[in-house]
């Protein structure tokens, strides 16, 4: 029941007062389906750097996951208009809807989001919280392998890479935080509609410097956690391109 217990955790760490996990009683409660997909990546593509790349595993722990009534995310969502607490791995290089679960919500209009990667920071722990999702990955946020083409044939490479909340200051707020644009913000009203979540695994990689960072196969299997690389990825997964969010008619 790890679901449960995280979320007495999140309620034990003052984010009920937040409007997190408790919702308003005057409103209407409403379930939405929650989907999660990938993208339909090229066999081949060229990064920012006009590197030629391959990716064979683009997997990523995905939540927990909460819309939020404020522009802001993060400690300024003083209500939560839908929340996720579980978490998934999506395979995102798979453009398959995957049914995850459902979203708790109540009726009102979301400006932004925000989620973990699978490993979640809370008030009361110092240390943040590995939930299933980055569990079945080994522990971290996403883990990436391909090939890259340096100009004398294809270099494999590898990334695994946990993501969580460090500072302190920012103790119990999910590490990715969007603001929704006016074309995707959405007012939830009844269970009429369904949200996926597509993520595009190309900006994750497209900020590598692959010719400095791999200047050998050996060098570029299993990239360090703070390697150009590493940094590249989680700078682009969380203050890069967010996923796309889309409501859908729930048949």
């Amino acid at each position: 029941m790890k679901r449960r217990r995280l979320f007495v955790a999140w309620c034990a760490a003052g984010l009920c007062g937040a409007g997190l996990g408790c919702a308003d009683t005057q409103q209407d409660r409403v379930v939405v389906p929650l989907q999660v997909m990938g993208t339909g990546v090229p066999a081949r593509f060229e990064t920012s750097r006009g590197v030629s790349v391959a990716l064979d595993r683009a997997d990523l722990a995905f939540g927990p996951f909460y819309l939020c009534a404020s522009t802001e995310a993060g400690e300024s969502c003083e209500t939560a208009r839908a929340e996720w607490l579980e978490s998934a791995v999506i395979d995102t290089l798979d453009p398959t809807p995957r049914d995850v679960g459902e979203l708790s919500a109540v009726n009102g209009p979301y400006r932004s989001f925000m989620y973990d990667l699978g490993i979640a920071s809370l008030l009361t722990q110092n240390d943040a919280v590995v939930l299933d999702a980055a569990e079945q990955l080994g522990d971290v946020s996403v883990v990436l392998e391909g090939r890259v083409d340096l100009g004398s044939g294809d270099v494999p490479f590898s990334i695994a890479l946990p993501i969580a909340r460090t500072k302190d200051n920012e103790r119990g707020v999910p590490v990715v935080r969007v603001r929704a644009s006016t074309s995707t913000r959405h007012a939830i009203t009844s269970a009429d509609t369904a949200l996926s979540v597509r993520f595009d695994p190309r900006p994750w990689i497209t900020g590598i410097d692959f010719a400095n960072v791999c200047s050998d196969a050996d060098a570029c299997i299993d990239l360090a956690p703070e390697s150009q690389a590493a940094r590249a990825v989680r700078n682009a997964l969380t203050a890069g391109a967010p996923p796309e969010l889309t409501w859908n008619p729930n048949e």
